[in-house]
């Protein structure tokens, strides 16, 4: 027996046919990110963790499809140099050169999340398909678990529309992009969301030809404002797109793949070389047995309160299996000192945590949305809006569309940002720590931001927020009254 598996080893009473127990102080049920953050946290506290899952999960469809688009990134700044000051000029596209690099990006990213880096750090790793058996007790493949605590972060998995000829047909997947070794000739994508559209502006950049199918609206989860600046951009790129458009049928076809559609009293066939399905992701939670350990889920995800705790006390759950758009190692460092050292979760730990849509120009969000401070908050609220044009860096990079919005309460206390523009994955920081320390709007103001910088634009949209502040009849009266003094 190895040194970490006695270390959590438990004897069962002879004669009495019990299998062995492991009782760690947390076992955490997932090999991603979440996963992971759960092993680094739990081991920073000296505390005894196990973690079982089938793999560990690389976020490789994630990580490739990061290096596609800053490949696809290139190709567009080339098509479009002139006002940089050099001719600008089609790219000789080398797909398999872009291949590579998706490989060698997704291999340098796979070395830190081996099983051997784990073991270093004092974790037992297991490689099985977990399962409960009871409220207290995890089978995984014959070796039992009792923990004092368990988070579930199993993640998601594509979610594949059951569609009539899907099964027959030949398609990818945002986690399969990877294995797609030509490029397309001509790519049909089911799906309009911001993964959907991201890959989809990617391989329009490389030189395919794109069209998007989505049943409801592109973009629909997102700011309808900020939506607009991406959808426009996508248009004037070329992309084809048909918004509440069904698909009746998929066949194989001559080209490919033919798509039978339907938007109205409207039917016509498309036809493609390849069909990329991005529909959305689903938990990925088959086989855990949650009904015997009574943890209630539904097909959005495990049901958990505030603090992230599901029906069964002794059980957590994070990221992607909750349903959770937010970023699961973040809630695996909550969840583990709370179980483990008793720190306070905030009840709104899931309206902290910024996330993106990786288009360009970039979709950023952190807290509440406009639409959801007029749904969820009973008292008034304010909007700022800063446009991209009034900042200069942006200007300088030739792409000054977009817009920062922020919501606040009448206090000035900051409920979320949304941001459409260039680099907002990174602008959006500022204000996720903004909210997660409970600033209020005129603290942004004193930021030092460098100038210029996008940074700025935080800055701006605080000075605005003191601005309209100052527009009442106290701030006059406080001017006339200085005026007195000597």
């Amino acid at each position: 027996m190895c040194a970490a598996r006695a270390r959590y080893k438990v004897t069962g009473q002879r004669g009495t046919g019990l299998a062995d127990i492991l009782k760690p102080d947390i076992c955490v049920i997932g090999g991603g990110a979440g996963g992971r953050a759960v092993v680094e946290t739990a081991r920073a506290a000296d505390a005894s963790v196990a973690l079982v899952a089938t793999d560990l999960l690389d976020d490789s469809g994630r990580i490739a499809a990061a290096a596609l688009g800053a490949s696809a990134a290139r190709a567009d700044l080339l098509r479009h140099s002139e006002s940089l000051g050099f001719p600008a000029h089609a790219p000789e596209i080398d797909f398999d050169r872009i291949l590579a690099h998706m490989r060698e990006t997704v291999a340098g990213s796979a070395l830190r999340v081996s099983e051997e880096r784990l073991v270093a750090l004092g974790a037992l790793v297991i490689r099985s398909q977990p399962r409960f058996i009871d409220r207290n007790t995890l089978d995984a493949d014959g070796t039992l678990i009792r923990a004092r605590r368990f988070v579930i972060a199993t993640g998601s998995r594509p979610a594949v529309p059951d569609l009539p000829g899907l099964d027959g047909s030949v398609f990818f997947t945002p986690d399969t992009l990877i294995e797609l070794a030509e490029l397309p000739r001509h790519l049909i994508v089911l799906g309009g969301g911001g993964t959907g559209l991201a890959l989809a502006q990617a391989y329009l950049r490389l030189g395919a030809e794109v069209t998007v199918i989505d049943t409801r609206e592109p973009l629909g989860e997102e700011d309808p404002e900020l939506a607009a600046v991406v959808l426009r951009r996508l248009a004037q790129e070329g992309l084809s797109l048909h918004a509440h458009t069904g698909v009746v049928a998929i066949r194989a076809s001559s080209d490919g793949v033919a798509i039978d559609l339907k938007a109205g009293a409207d039917e016509w066939t498309l036809e493609g070389t390849h069909l990329l399905v991005a529909t959305g992701r689903a938990p990925d939670l088959d086989g855990l047995g949650l009904e015997t350990a009574r943890i209630r889920s539904t097909p959005e995800g495990i049901a958990v309160n505030a603090g992230l705790r599901t029906s069964n006390r002794k059980v957590y759950a994070i990221g992607e299996a909750i349903g959770a758009a937010a970023s699961a190692d973040h809630q695996a460092r909550l969840v583990t000192r709370n179980a483990l050292l008793g720190h306070r979760i905030p009840r709104d730990t899931l309206d902290r945590v910024a996330r993106a849509t990786f288009t360009d120009p970039e979709i950023a969000h952190v807290g509440l949305t406009e639409a959801a401070a007029r749904t969820r908050t009973r008292q008034r609220y304010q909007v700022l809006r800063w446009p991209y044009a009034e900042n200069a860096r942006a200007r300088a990079l030739g792409h000054s569309e977009g817009m920062a919005k922020l919501v606040t309460d009448s206090r000035g206390t900051l409920l979320g940002a949304s941001i459409a523009g260039p680099q907002a994955r990174e602008t959006i920081a500022l204000f996720a720590y903004a909210i997660a320390n409970g600033l209020k709007a005129p603290s942004l103001a004193q930021l030092g931001a460098v100038s210029p910088s996008l940074g700025e634009i935080a800055q701006r949209i605080g000075v605005e927020h003191e601005r309209k502040a100052q527009d009442g009849a106290g701030t006059a009266r406080r001017l006339r009254f200085n005026r007195l003094l000597p």
